[in-house]
């Protein structure tokens, strides 16, 4: 389950957190240490095997705390990506998840906010061509792949850029955000706005990338 577990109960000692530092630009560094009965207050979207996303930063826990004294480019949000656990990164989802769960004391935290992009298209009869895929965890869209005969790749291909790519999240459709059945709806419009969330992958070349 995307969820910690129950040990990680909830504590209330200031103390927990420590000052953050910025290691490269695009990600930033979360310390925690985690005392007996420490709640971390994070849950995690885990659909994408290769881009774990923060679906909640519960109201009490480590987390929150850590929160309410970083500045705010370092503060974690719901859609922030966790890329590394005490070091150790490029791992499936589900693993970085376990090996969050399994730490204790000192627990250093790698993320990145997501790049916000934005991208309208009139379709003129032809089909997006997108596979999507539904969150439960949060509310979003993921995209699985683009259809070569697609009006989105096809329009990709025409301006030479990435308006859109495998694993990035959509978050809102025309005027339609929270509610992922009504912006799957919205893709039928005549006129089709995004707001999407982008991830940096360490595998992409190409702007285009099969899944």
């Amino acid at each position: 389950s995307p969820e910690l577990p129950a040990n990680f109960s909830t504590a209330s000692r200031a103390d927990t957190t420590e000052r953050h530092e910025m290691p490269q630009e695009g990600t930033f560094l979360v310390n925690l240490q985690k005392l007996d009965g420490d709640d971390i207050g994070l849950e995690f979207d885990t659909m994408d095997s290769k881009v774990l996303l923060v679906s909640q930063v519960r109201r009490s826990g480590l987390a929150t705390r850590w929160n309410a004294t970083a500045s705010e480019e370092s503060q974690i949000r719901q859609f922030d990506r966790l890329l590394e656990v005490n070091g150790c990164g490029l791992l499936p989802s589900a693993d970085l998840v376990d090996m969050l769960q399994e730490c204790d004391v000192n627990i250093q935290l790698r993320f990145e906010h997501p790049d916000v992009r934005e991208f309208s298209i009139t379709p003129d009869g032809r089909k997006l061509g997108l596979g999507l895929e539904m969150s439960k965890m949060t509310p979003s869209l993921r995209v699985r792949k683009l259809d070569p005969a697609g009006a989105v790749h096809l329009r990709c291909s025409e301006d030479n850029a990435p308006h859109m790519k495998p694993h990035d999240r959509i978050v809102q459709v025309n005027e339609e955000s929270d509610n992922v059945a009504r912006m799957a709806k919205q893709m039928v419009s005549r006129e089709v706005s995004f707001k999407i969330y982008r991830y940096t992958l360490e595998t992409e070349s190409s702007v285009i990338q099969a899944i």
